[in-house]
């Protein structure tokens, strides 16, 4: 029998639970441990909800979703957007295959629309289930020859520019990663994402969410010195010392000609080799560089429930809009005219982002 329990006040036995079911799934991400939800919700997102799922007595499920309008209709989300790069649902992964009927429950209160979902977490029953692609996630599979997935050109060239250059490279990890996220937004700050307005960084508002997602075990600064001075750094995040994902990456301008961006890049993943990673994660988004550097990719989803016909109606029309390309990236660039008049510079910087990242994979 499933049981779907809403937690008004998640008790200190709960957070245990939830942190015990994510120690154990080998799947699981830093976006659906307590340590984002925790950081998202005493920053950001205060209104999370949160459900303890349970199979016939069996603890098998946490979700976390964020009431909010989308394409106009109230209803649950994946919470932590534009900032949440994966599925933030935490389930067994025997116990996948109960997704849908979880989500048809919770929909019955209000349409539910789940975003950057992995393809390993619905792909046993995506065919069933109102969905569209979100983005391309590439990665490298560090168990096989690195050789045989990056161009080995670039890595040859790259290698040999290290081999010349007196930069120092250092990652920081858990509580010595918080010490230095400052740097990381100094960096941003000096690099060209801000006048092509895709900061990340924005506000103090967002700065304190990223100060408190730096103080958890999993959070890795990388940073490329040059003496003293900090001229690129990775912020990602590195689960059951197997997995990493890259968060965010900038560089200092000024070196652009040193192409620092690819030099940390490269030695991160010579730092995570040796440590036995068994896949980079490049995130949601497809550039030329990651090109580069992956020959393998995956598919995140949005996925759509409802109890009631007419929002699936609504979400087919919105899901028919996104296919048009053209169509959609002219609504999206008079959305965004309109948001810089309003001021609204958070939601200019977050949708500036998805133009890019559509863009990005029309290339």
């Amino acid at each position: 029998m499933l049981q779907i329990l809403k937690k008004d006040q998640l008790s200190d036995e709960d957070i245990i639970e939830w942190k015990i079911l994510w120690s154990k799934e080998e799947s699981a991400t830093y976006f659906n441990s307590y340590d984002w939800y925790i950081a998202c919700k005493q920053t950001m997102f205060p209104n999370i909800e949160v459900w303890f799922v349970y199979q016939d007595g069996e603890f098998i499920a946490v979700v976390p979703l964020d009431s909010e309008k989308f394409s106009k209709i109230q209803c649950l989300v994946t919470y932590g957007q534009p900032y949440t790069d994966k599925s933030t649902i935490l389930i067994k992964k025997n116990y996948l295959k109960l997704m849908p009927n979880i989500m048809q429950n919770l929909s019955k209160e209000k349409p539910v629309v789940l975003t950057e979902i992995e393809e390993s977490q619905c792909i046993g029953f995506l065919p069933d289930t109102l969905h569209e692609i979100a983005c391309a996630n590439p990665y490298i599979d560090l168990n096989q020859d690195i050789m045989q997935q990056v161009k080995k050109y670039e890595w040859n060239k790259l290698k040999r520019k290290i081999d010349k250059m007196d930069f120092n490279f250092v990652v920081y990890q858990g509580e010595q990663a918080s010490q230095h996220i400052d740097t990381v937004f100094k960096i941003e700050e000096l690099s060209n994402k801000i006048k092509r307005s895709r900061g990340l960084f924005i506000s103090e508002t967002i700065r304190d969410l990223y100060r408190k997602v730096s103080e958890s075990p999993e959070t890795i600064i990388a940073l490329l010195l040059d003496d003293d001075k900090a001229i690129a750094c990775i912020l990602g995040f590195y689960c059951k010392e197997k997995y990493f994902l890259l968060h965010n990456w900038s560089y200092d301008e000024a070196y652009q000609k040193e192409a620092p961006g690819r030099l940390i890049l490269f030695m991160i993943l010579q730092y995570l080799i040796e440590r036995n990673c068994i896949k980079f994660d490049f995130s949601r988004g497809v550039s030329i560089i990651k090109k580069h550097f992956s020959t393998y990719s995956e598919n995140n989803y949005c996925l759509y429930y409802s109890a009631k016909k007419i929002y699936l109606l609504w979400f087919r029309i919105v899901i028919a809009l996104n296919k048009n390309h053209y169509l959609y990236k002219c609504y999206l660039k008079l959305k965004l005219k309109m948001l810089k008049i309003s001021g609204d510079v958070v939601k200019y910087t977050e949708l500036a982002n998805r133009i890019t990242m559509l863009d990005n994979e029309g290339d």
